[in-house]
């Protein structure tokens, strides 16, 4: 599943531009609005830029590792153990098949430019039993 939610990723930022829905107001996604989590492994962030071979970076998205490369990924670099995330906004796709989730944070301990969206892929599971969106467990810790 990590692997096709990156080559997802990929083929929108190559092929198109993906179109996102704030889903934050739903039912199942307002247990980890502006929650805040700590990584409890490392993982990857990648400087995006929306066109190929860019030279600005137009976003970071951070993914399991090993995360992914393309012409338009600028940078790419450590997550690392610790890093404070609070979780702002719950977006899907609305133009991707199949469609997909993806978390907008924001990024309290690591210094990444600010003024760009950062997003989390890949990394979460709707609870069978509740229907709400959790992190993986295995990769973060909540701590508020």
């Amino acid at each position: 599943m990590r692997i096709f939610n990156c080559l997802c990723l990929l083929i929108i930022l190559t092929g198109c531009q993906a179109e996102y829905k704030d889903i934050s107001d739903n039912e199942e996604n307002r247990g980890v609005i502006q929650q805040r989590f700590e990584t409890l492994q490392v993982l990857k962030v990648h400087g995006v830029a929306l066109e190929k071979h860019g030279k600005n970076i137009d976003g970071y998205t951070i993914t399991k590792e090993p995360g992914f490369a393309g012409p338009e990924v600028i940078t790419k670099r450590d997550f690392p153990i610790g890093s404070i995330i609070q979780i702002s906004k719950v977006l899907m796709c609305t133009n991707c098949l199949p469609s997909s989730v993806e978390f907008e944070l924001n990024v309290v301990s690591e210094k990444l430019k600010v003024d760009v969206p950062v997003r989390l892929v890949g990394v979460h599971f709707k609870d069978v039993e509740t229907g709400q969106l959790k992190l993986e467990a295995g990769f973060f810790r909540k701590i508020n």
